[in-house]
């Protein structure tokens, strides 16, 4: 039996709590939140008592998630390292490279499992894809979702650009050579739009763009290799496979499309975590990892506060 908290009490966080009390072998310990009503309202609906001010120790708690806001996540986590508690924390996993650098090193120390949570690793149309890669040479994507509240305290690359640089890191193998990005404010005082471009040593080249003010929600990206290419809807879980045919002669494109079947990946996500503490392993998406995005996701940040400042 793993004895999992919360710190974190929002909208994701009872998403969390959801998916782990329908998993077997996990004893639900309790709820934090710097909002207590917000943390009593989300304990009584889930008839789990609030965590006890105070450090969080291994004696009550194996593992933690942490869904706070960004600025609150390397404290939290932190904290829970240091004590010997294993650590799910959401994207990004922390504010700056340093205080995940500083989350890395705790993790290694004290010999836990710190998983970052980048979702779209679980997704069953990329977990289909993944392993078809083959040097690609050219990935384009497009990550647009309407305008919320919820996510506004980080502008839209920490929201929602970092899942699509996770996915593009993963295929690279390696961060980039060059990173160029060019992003607006529209509705929120963060970045609401940015296209950024990204260049690799193998020479794979990756266009990305991501909203938050766009009137509908889309989730793709297409991976063009040598022996053809995929076009992935990350939003809808299919597919679309373009090659030759066997004929070389013909010179003729194939197209298959695959409908993937349906998985939820949050739980997915949560079952790796707890799977990787139980057998004392790595999990699929690690600290090391997150960091990496991170540190993607901060020079494209940089990249268009220097576009930015063209514009003044």
């Amino acid at each position: 039996m793993v004895r999992v908290g919360l710190v974190g009490a929002g909208t994701w966080g009872a998403n969390h709590l959801e998916k782990l009390r329908q998993l077997p072998d996990v004893q639900l310990v309790g709820i934090r939140d710097t909002d207590e009503t917000r943390a009593r309202e989300l304990c009584a609906r889930f008839r789990l008592a609030a965590l006890e001010q105070g450090p969080l120790t291994a004696k009550s708690l194996d593992a933690v998630v942490v869904a706070t806001p960004t600025a609150a996540h390397h404290g939290v986590a932190a904290e829970c390292l240091r004590n010997g508690i294993h650590v799910f924390v959401e994207k990004p996993m922390a504010a700056t490279p340093e205080e995940a650098e500083e989350l890395v090193d705790l993790a290694r120390k004290a010999g836990c499992v710190c998983q970052v949570g980048h979702i779209e690793r679980f997704n069953p149309a990329w977990r289909n894809v993944e392993p078809k890669l083959n040097r690609p040479m050219y990935v384009e994507g497009q990550r647009l979702a309407p305008f919320r509240e919820r996510g506004t305290d980080v502008d839209v690359v920490l929201d929602l650009m970092i899942h699509d640089v996770d996915l593009v890191l993963a295929a690279a193998g390696a961060e980039p050579v060059r990173v160029d990005a060019v992003g607006v404010p529209v509705l929120s005082r963060e970045v609401d739009m940015v296209n950024v471009r990204l260049e690799f040593k193998s020479g794979m080249v990756c266009n990305l763009t991501a909203s938050r003010v766009s009137p509908e929600t889309v989730r793709k990206l297409r991976l063009f290799q040598r022996d053809g290419y995929f076009s992935v809807d990350l939003l809808t879980g299919s597919v679309r496979l373009c090659n030759l045919g066997p004929d070389a002669e013909e010179k003729r494109i194939y197209e298959m499309k695959e409908s993937v079947e349906g998985s939820d990946p949050l739980r997915s996500e949560l079952e790796e975590f707890l799977a990787a503490i139980r057998e004392n392993r790595p999990p699929k998406v690690t600290a090391e990892d997150g960091l990496r995005s991170l540190r993607v996701a901060i020079r494209i940040k940089e990249k268009v506060g220097e576009f930015m400042k063209r514009l003044v």
